[in-house]
C-alpha cells in the first residue's frame, strides 16, 4: 500500500510539473505574440510616415507642375528628382505593407502554437489527472482487498 500511495504522489508531483511546464511554455507564447503585435504597430507607422512622406512629395511636385503650365519655369532635373524622391517613398510604402503583411502573418502564426501548446496542455494535463484517479482507486482497492484478507 505505501509503495502505490509512493506512486501515486510521484504520478501526481509529475502531473503538476507538467502542467507548470506547459503554463510556462503558454507565457513564452505570449510573450512571443506581444513582441509580434508590437513589430506590428511598428511597421504600421513606418508605413503612415512613408505614406505622409510620399503624399507631401506629390504635393509638392503637383504644385511645381501647376507653376509650370501657369508659366512659370522650373528646371527638368528638379522634376525628375522629386519625381524619383516620390518613386522611392512609393517604394518605401510597399515595403512597409510587406513587413506588415509578414508581421500579420507571424501573429496569426504564433497565436495558432500557443493555441495548439494550450490544447496539448489541457490535454496532457487531464490525462494524467485521470491516470492518477484510477491509480488512486486502484490502491484503494488493494488496501480493502488487503484489509479483508
Amino acid at each position: 500500500v505505501a509503495e502505490r500511495e509512493a506512486e501515486i504522489a510521484r504520478l501526481t508531483a509529475a502531473a503538476e510539473a507538467e502542467a507548470a511546464a506547459a503554463e510556462v511554455n503558454a507565457a513564452a507564447s505570449e510573450v512571443k505574440l506581444a513582441a509580434a503585435e508590437a513589430e506590428v504597430v511598428a511597421a504600421c507607422e513606418r508605413t503612415a510616415v512613408a505614406e505622409a512622406r510620399c503624399q507631401a512629395a506629390e504635393s509638392a511636385s503637383a504644385t511645381e507642375s501647376a507653376s509650370s503650365v501657369a508659366g512659370a519655369q522650373y528646371s527638368a532635373g528638379s522634376q525628375s528628382t522629386a519625381n524619383a524622391e516620390i518613386e522611392a517613398l512609393k517604394s518605401d510604402v510597399a515595403k512597409g505593407d510587406t513587413g506588415i503583411a509578414a508581421a500579420k502573418a507571424d501573429v496569426e502564426r504564433l497565436v495558432s502554437a500557443l493555441a495548439a501548446s494550450k490544447e496539448t496542455a489541457d490535454a496532457t494535463l487531464a490525462t494524467t489527472k485521470e491516470k492518477a484517479a484510477v491509480a488512486v482507486a486502484e490502491a484503494e482497492e488493494r488496501a480493502i482487498a488487503a484489509a479483508e484478507e
